[in-house]
């Protein structure tokens, strides 16, 4: 079976603030085990509260873009 991917470019101007983010999928929380942590990363310390956050396909995805927004 051939091996085949697809790219999509990054939304302009995604860092503005008002940037129109609501149609964006929240992110999915996993466990270390469903994640499976490897070459070094599986040493992290981790601390009891964080969480491991990725798209819905922690396997097929391998960029992710995300926001933080605070108020000043």
């Amino acid at each position: 079976m051939d091996c085949e991917f697809g790219t999509l470019a990054e939304p302009v101007d995604r860092t503005a603030a008002l940037f129109a983010d609501s149609s964006w999928p929240t992110a999915t929380v996993y466990t270390a085990s469903e994640v499976g942590p490897k070459d070094g990363h599986d040493n992290v310390l981790w601390v009891p509260d964080a969480a491991l956050i990725w798209t819905s396909d922690v396997k097929m995805d391998n960029t992710i873009l995300w926001r933080f927004t605070t108020s000043g």
